[in-house]
C-alpha cells in the first residue's frame, strides 16, 4: 500500500506540473500572436521581439501577468521511524534479547528488522549471526518482547544490534 501511495503522489506531481507547463507555454503563444491587448480584467499583457543590430541574433521578450488558481492534491506521506531497544546476556549457548519498539509517527504499525548477533569463538575468532524479526503494532504503547536465540557452543556473546529496519504505519 505505501509503495502505491507513493506512486499515486508521484502521478499527481506530474499531472500538476504537466497542466501548468501547458498553461505557460500556451499563454506566450497567444501573447506573440496577439502583441500587446488587455483582458476582460483590464490587466495589460504584451510580447515583442528586440533585435540587436551589432549581432545576428534576437530576443523574445514576454512581459505577462498569468493570474492562476491551482488546486493541488492532498499529499499523504507514510513517515515511519521506529526506535528499537536491545538487552541482551548470554544464558550457556544462548543469546536472550529484550527488545523494545517504539516509534511517534503513528499509532499503530507493522515492521520487520534484522538482528545481528555478535559472538567470538573459543580461538579469537569473530563472527555474526543473523535473525530476521517482524512485529504487529495495535495500540501507541511500546511493544516489548524477549526471545532466545541460539549461538553455539564455546562462544562468547560480544554484541546485538538491530540493522535496516523498516517501519510502515496501518493507521493512516
Amino acid at each position: 500500500m505505501f509503495e502505491t501511495q507513493k506512486e499515486k503522489n508521484k502521478i499527481s506531481i506530474k499531472i500538476c506540473l504537466s497542466i501548468f507547463l501547458l498553461v505557460l507555454f500556451t499563454s506566450f503563444w497567444v501573447l506573440a500572436q496577439a502583441q500587446v491587448h488587455s483582458d476582460a480584467t483590464g490587466v495589460k499583457h504584451s510580447a515583442h521581439i528586440k533585435r540587436d543590430p551589432d549581432a545576428d541574433t534576437a530576443r523574445f521578450i514576454v512581459e505577462h501577468q498569468i493570474p492562476t488558481k491551482m488546486q493541488i492534491p492532498g499529499i499523504q506521506f507514510n513517515a515511519c521511524e521506529a526506535f528499537i531497544t536491545l538487552k541482551y546476556y548470554q544464558k550457556n549457548t544462548l543469546a536472550r534479547v529484550e527488545s523494545t519498539v517504539e516509534h511517534d509517527s503513528c499509532t499503530t504499525s507493522t515492521g520487520e528488522f534484522e538482528l545481528v548477533v555478535n559472538i567470538r569463538d573459543e580461538n579469537g575468532i569473530s563472527r555474526n549471526l543473523s535473525f530476521s524479526e517482524a512485529w504487529e503494532q495495535k495500540d501507541d504503547s511500546p511493544l516489548k518482547s524477549s526471545q532466545d536465540y541460539p549461538i553455539g557452543e564455546n562462544v562468547t556473546l560480544k554484541r546485538v544490534v538491530a540493522q535496516s529496519v523498516r517501519c510502515k504505519c496501518t493507521d493512516l
